[in-house]
């Protein structure tokens, strides 16, 4: 027992020694002194440099290989991922636009280890980016470009000169070449100025050269018309439907707005712009629910589709039964009769492929022909069924995708307008993620651009520009719930807008309050539509009302 009594003094007095030579000297480092590389990823692939590939490692042959996108920046590839304790490479940037396969050094004190790096590229899918344009005037004087990538023109800003010379051009991908195809003696003449191409691998893009300042596009924010029925102390009165929590789901398309109120009842309506502009939301039309069954709510989340209407019932879990069936019914306009386009028990194909809560939302995208995709998300928010639809009546093919974010209850997968294939998915309780119609995440937004409990996104175009919508709702200690609009106009595609609005102060051109209480059941809406050349926006929340806002067309001169 001495022996021992001995030793632990003496270790206690070592341990005193270390803590003291800590104090005095700062952090002790205390690397492993391997040099492996676990895991490596591409952090800056892909066209605008944000995805994320990751590398296969091979530890016995001491390499790592990748298959990345040919969009990506092969000059200034930024590698991320895990090493070994203390270990680092030696370099921040790599350069592979010479070769596929380089050596990469890893190194951890006096030790290290050389991987072989094979960078494979993937067949171009991008058509390449005009990114800035560099001139020089008849004057002399030096001037830069706007491109205006939505009318894919660049307005050289030389409306005094004859001729102008080019002095740089820039694109995405950065391997982009690029020709003019009315260059006349080194110069761009007025008379005829062409277009510049850009090619990426055979891929091509045409920007139109003009020689006019640049105009002034979008909307005239300082003359707005607001139609206030909300909460607030400053408008008309807030509609009946709003004042409790029976109203969850409202819809706006520039001429109608559609209100799926269960208050006092069953009452989904129709309210035309025209007599919320005169102050009488009591003249609404309220649709014929003639067959309309089942469920545990017969009606709950509505939205508007090109004149059309589409209400879905809620059921609080699918099955083969009357309170169990998911409903989708359809009318051709607000003087219809209801027609059921979709009845579900939760089985495809004789295989059962959900029994989820379903009907707290609904996201309707078609296009003119009435073709396109319904989403609707459970209420927890784990689970997506993707619906196809054709002609506006003819939907099928049920399918579940597990969402990359959970986005419960009052959530929305609405089409960004003028894309194929992108859709902005978020909820009252989810950040915002643009994924394209099997659910893969094309950008994820940081969790602080935008408040959390906005909902209803809508990303549209308007006069030249490019616009985010959205409505946040009201939980109890929350802020109120406000209507938000926002310029999204900056980049060539919505990636890179969604990415530079990031980067930006995400300041909205327009908000409103609608001053409503808090709820249990915090849902909102948006909307919007073109009107006589005007725009006009949508926000709705539970027990705050609604507003609808009506802007000029931006018609001034820069």
């Amino acid at each position: 027992m001495k022996r021992l009594y001995i030793v632990y003094i003496t270790l206690g007095m070592l341990l005193a020694a270390v803590s003291h030579s800590c104090s005095d000297d700062g952090i002790v480092e205390n690397p492993s002194g391997e040099t492996f590389i676990y895991t490596l990823n591409v952090t800056n692939g892909g066209l605008a440099g944000n995805v994320n590939y990751a590398g296969t490692v091979d530890q016995e042959n001491q390499s790592v290989n990748f298959y990345i996108a040919a969009e990506t920046d092969v000059e200034a590839i930024r590698f991320g991922g895990k090493l070994s304790l203390g270990a680092s490479l030696t370099e921040e940037v790599y350069n592979f636009s010479r070769q596929p396969t380089q050596q990469m050094e890893v190194v951890n004190g006096g030790n290290q280890r050389i991987y072989q790096v094979n960078i494979a590229l993937a067949a171009a899918t991008e058509h390449p980016i005009l990114q800035a344009v560099s001139l020089q005037k008849e004057d002399g004087d030096l001037a830069t470009g706007y491109i205006h990538h939505a009318s894919q023109t660049v307005y050289l800003n030389a409306p005094q000169s004859n001729s102008v010379e080019i002095t740089a051009v820039s694109g995405l991908p950065k391997r982009s070449t690029y020709r003019f195809t009315n260059l006349r003696d080194g110069k761009i003449w007025r008379d005829d100025p062409g277009e510049v191409i850009l090619d990426f691998l055979g891929l091509e893009s045409a920007y139109h050269l003009s020689f006019e300042p640049t105009p002034t596009f979008g909307a005239d924010f300082f003359s707005p018309l607001l139609l206030d029925y909300s909460a607030s102390d400053t408008g008309f009165a807030m509609p009946g439907d709003f004042s409790a929590e029976n109203t969850r789901s409202a819809d706006f398309d520039g001429n109608k707005v559609l209100i799926v109120s269960r208050e006092g009842g069953n009452y989904p309506k129709i309210l035309s712009y025209d007599d919320l502009r005169n102050g009488n939301a009591g003249n609404a039309k309220i649709l014929d629910i003639t067959g309309v069954a089942d469920g545990t709510y017969l009606i709950s989340a509505g939205r508007l589709s090109h004149n059309h209407i589409y209400i879905a019932n809620l059921t609080t879990g699918v099955a083969d039964s009357g309170t169990g069936r998911l409903k989708i019914y359809h009318w051709a306009d607000e003087y219809a009769t209801a027609e059921t386009v979709f009845s579900f028990d939760g089985t495809h194909n004789g295989t059962r492929i959900t029994s989820g809560r379903f009907g707290d939302n609904l996201s309707v995208c078609l296009d003119e022909q009435g073709n396109g995709t319904i989403f609707l998300l459970t209420q927890d928010g784990t689970e997506m069924l993707r619906l196809d639809v054709t002609n506006f009546t003819q939907v099928d093919n049920p399918r579940m995708i597990t969402p990359p974010v959970t986005a419960s209850y009052y959530s929305s997968v609405n089409q960004v307008q003028g894309s194929d294939n992108e859709f902005i998915l978020t909820s009252t309780q989810a950040i915002a993620v643009l994924i394209d119609r099997e659910g893969n995440v094309l950008y994820r937004m940081d969790p602080e651009s935008i408040p959390i409990e906005g909902t209803d996104i809508r990303i549209f175009n308007y006069n030249n520009e490019r616009y985010m919508l959205m409505t946040t709702a009201r939980a109890a200690g929350k802020p109120v719930q406000t209507v938000y609009l926002y310029d999204l106009s900056a980049g060539a595609n919505t990636v890179q807008a969604l990415t530079q609005f990031e980067e930006g102060d995400r300041i909205p051109l327009f908000s409103y309050e609608l001053n409503g209480a808090p709820a249990s059941a915090f849902s909102a809406n948006t909307g919007w539509g073109v009107v006589h050349e005007n725009l006009r926006i949508f926000g709705a929340a539970v027990r705050a009302g609604f507003i609808v806002v009506e802007f000029p067309k931006n018609t001034e001169i820069e």
